[in-house]
């Protein structure tokens, strides 16, 4: 996949400290020329091109520096904002204002640390962060250089910049380092407490002996071990994701929303309780049981034991009491055993084996929340030879849609006003990150492609990241001879096969044309709208700039950020001759837990 922005942090410091410290030979003058904060104009100064920002653009960033109470390190994050929207095509102004009154700020993410504009001077001017007016610029008639200090206040000045920077960089760094590490470091005095430990492109710690090893892969460093076992750099932050991920199951709300859930509840349901040759007799386990209804389940359909593994502590609690107050617990004669952990942890079972696993594992774009790995491992553990999975088909679906999927269209006409800036925003937005919502089947505006299917049985967690190629067609309509398709959209089917479930099979489907369910569609909206014509599709024709086909490529694969997914897309229309009409389109989307 797309290198992340923790790869891109970690290899521009790969060559240490001194990548932070200024080279007399390529400071930045004072007075050199300067480009504008929201335009390709360049100015003779900082000093010009701050007053060009403040008369052509209304706004005084010395002043907004001030109102946002930044320091040194949230300037230089703010710059880097501002570069990075203009850069994209946006207007940052009104989110620069809206900022003024939240406590989470647009620049609050770790890239905008870095240049977005290289040898940018207005990251190495002076911006008065004290609360008093700022100091007056030196003109640049005045014929003085910046380029070396020439007092030591001056010189005073440069060390507190750089200082400033490093200690950017230490938090940076400690933001995504195990917990003890980073006190090792804080406790040593700051980054050179690292000594001879190197951090890799991924943000974990390796040790080199106190000498260079060039050519040699160094060994994975080992931090103080919790609870007797040492745990690795990214193993503490994936432990932290993951406590995070569990703590958000022990709660009522997300619980009563997948119960409420008729159509993916009453499937389970049905196979667990209409599947008699499967169920009866069978040592079942349950893969993050949750509050335990689909073991309930399985008891009621003639399980002798099921063991119910919950990776939430609090949520396993509630589990047994639930459980216990129907009278399945094993206390109480009943079938039913509730397990308090992470199923990758689970050292014994009440029986050796299990004839039936059944998981409700399934993440918006199927694969979110990577909770697939901990049932291939229980099956690779757990289940006999020959059992049954549940569900133990899936497979991952694609369409074209028109512009109410990304549903931008409110804000084209509010009252008669139109709100384009807001609605660019939104979707700037929706280009980045996957948007999980409900698509209406009449927003759907091709025939479906079904993009790679996998048998639960036999897949390997590998499986998951996957690029395939798709080919969308505009479908044939009689009241339509063309349509802009603004988004592809992403479902999922599972399907309780035959082969285990032979009197009931069934397939749970989070297609827009089958009933809703909470996991909705995952909708990938594209920059550039593509006009399908059915006509050109059956008359080799079609107006001019229509096209009868969309063809490209999607790529699943593990986000850097533990339980997050990224989907990459690539794509071009044709038109019937195979000629290409517009340009191509390459967009990387992410879907992500929350605080990621």
């Amino acid at each position: 996949m797309v290198a992340s922005a923790e790869d891109h942090e970690m290899a521009q410091h790969e060559g240490g400290d001194s990548d932070w410290e200024t080279d007399s030979g390529d400071e930045i003058e004072e007075d050199q020329a300067s480009k504008c904060l929201f335009s390709e104009d360049m100015l003779p100064s900082v000093t010009a091109a701050l007053e060009h920002d403040a008369t052509h653009f209304g706004f005084d960033f010395h002043r907004y520096v001030k109102q946002a109470k930044l320091d040194e390190y949230g300037v230089i994050k703010c710059v880097n904002y501002i570069r990075a929207a203009v850069k994209l095509g946006n207007d940052p102004r009104s989110d620069l204002a809206a900022a003024l009154s939240t406590p989470e700020k647009p620049w609050d993410d770790e890239e905008y640390l870095f240049p977005v504009l290289q040898n940018d001077s207005l990251l190495c001017h002076e911006y008065d962060t004290s609360g008093e007016p700022p100091q007056q610029a030196v003109p640049a008639s005045s014929g003085l250089s910046k380029a070396v200090p020439e007092t030591s206040t001056e010189l005073e000045q440069l060390k507190q910049e750089n200082a400033a920077l490093r200690a950017a960089l230490q938090q940076a760094c400690l933001a995504d380092m195990a917990p003890e590490v980073a006190d090792e470091i804080q406790g040593g005095g700051g980054l050179e407490a690292l000594g001879d430990m190197d951090l890799d492109g991924r943000g974990n710690a390796h040790t080199n002996g106190g000498t260079s090893t060039s050519g040699t892969q160094p060994p994975q460093m080992s931090v103080r071990a919790v609870g007797g076992r040492p745990r690795s750099v990214r193993d503490a932050r994936m432990e932290r994701a993951d406590e995070s991920y569990f703590d958000s199951y022990g709660h009522f709300d997300i619980h009563r929303t997948m119960i409420s859930d008729k159509v993916r509840t009453d499937a389970y349901q049905q196979a667990l309780e209409s599947n008699p040759s499967l169920m009866k007799g069978a040592a079942v386990l349950d893969v993050g049981c949750g509050t335990g209804i689909l073991s309930m389940f399985a008891a009621r359909g003639g399980a002798a034991q099921v063991t119910a593994v919950e990776g939430s502590e609090r949520m396993a609690e509630h589990a047994r009491s639930i459980v216990a107050e129907n009278r399945l617990d094993s206390a109480s004669g009943g079938p039913i055993t509730v397990v308090a952990s992470r199923m990758e942890d689970v050292d014994s079972l009440p029986v050796p084996q299990v004839d039936v696993i059944v998981s409700e594992w399934m993440g918006y774009a199927l694969f979110f929340e990577s909770m697939l790995d901990s049932v291939i491992h229980a099956r690779d553990r757990w289940l006999k030879p020959g059992g049954a999975m549940l569900p133990d088909l899936a497979s991952i679906h694609i369409a074209g849609a028109g512009p109410g999927a990304v549903d931008l269209d409110f804000w084209n006409d509010v009252y008669g006003f139109s709100y384009r800036p807001v609605r660019d925003l939104l979707l700037e937005a929706s280009l980045k990150d996957a948007h999980v919502a409900p698509v209406h089947p009449c927003h759907v505006l091709t025939a479906p492609c079904c993009l790679r299917s996998f048998d639960l049985a036999t897949m390997s967690a590998a499986d998951t990241e996957f690029s395939t190629e798709f080919v969308l067609e505009a479908a044939s309509s009689a009241t339509v001879a063309a349509a802009e398709c603004h988004a592809l959209v992403l479902w999922f089917d599972t399907e309780f096969s035959a082969r285990f479930c032979r009197e009931q099979p069934l397939v749970l489907s989070t297609s827009p044309q089958a009933q809703p369910t909470h996991w909705a569609q995952t909708v990938l909206a594209l920059r550039h709208p593509v006009t399908l014509s059915a006509t050109a599709v059956q008359e080799k024709g079609g107006g001019e700039g229509s096209a009868a086909s969309l063809r490209g490529r999607v790529s699943f694969g593990r986000s850097d950020k533990h339980r997050c997914l990224d989907i990459s897309l690539e794509c071009q229309a044709f038109s019937a001759q195979g000629a290409p009409v517009g340009p191509p389109q390459t967009q990387l989307y992410s879907i992500k837990t929350a605080g990621s």
